[in-house]
């Protein structure tokens, strides 16, 4: 019976582990694919984020910066660091579940569907945030 127990307990906390919130950032450049949100080796963590990923876009000396062309996995947390930005196509959807933050000079271009926490978007005080929603005819 001790033995059962321990074995539930481990594969529990294997299980809280797995679950747990982690962090990947923005690294773009991918021959063939350089802004393509849903190609695996754009990110730090080698994985497309999740719906358990904070989500760090840096400011890079390329202007490799994240398209979403259709729908992608719901992520947790948004960070658009200085002079970045993010670009969501018509076609394109992104769900951001518990916040958002968004420093100076960073622009958002939205031309599908994004979904932001409503409560939880923070952009620096002296930040030029420009965030573009154009609506399909």
């Amino acid at each position: 019976m001790k033995n059962f127990f321990f074995f539930a307990a481990i594969i529990l906390f294997s299980q809280t582990v797995l679950l747990a919130q982690k962090s990947t950032t923005w690294k773009g450049g991918t021959p063939g694919k350089p802004n393509d949100w849903n190609c695996a080796s754009n990110w730090s963590d080698g994985r497309v984020p999740n719906e358990f990923s904070d989500v760090t876009i840096p400011n890079l000396s390329s202007e490799t910066y994240p398209v979403i062309k259709k729908n992608v996995e719901e992520i947790n947390a948004l960070f658009l660091m200085s002079a970045t930005s993010l670009r969501v196509e018509k076609k394109g959807a992104l769900t951001v579940s518990e916040r958002v933050e968004i420093a100076a000079g960073a622009k958002i271009d939205n031309l599908g569907k994004l979904d932001l926490p409503n409560n939880e978007i923070t952009t620096n005080q002296n930040a030029s945030t420009v965030m573009q929603t154009k609506k399909s005819n």
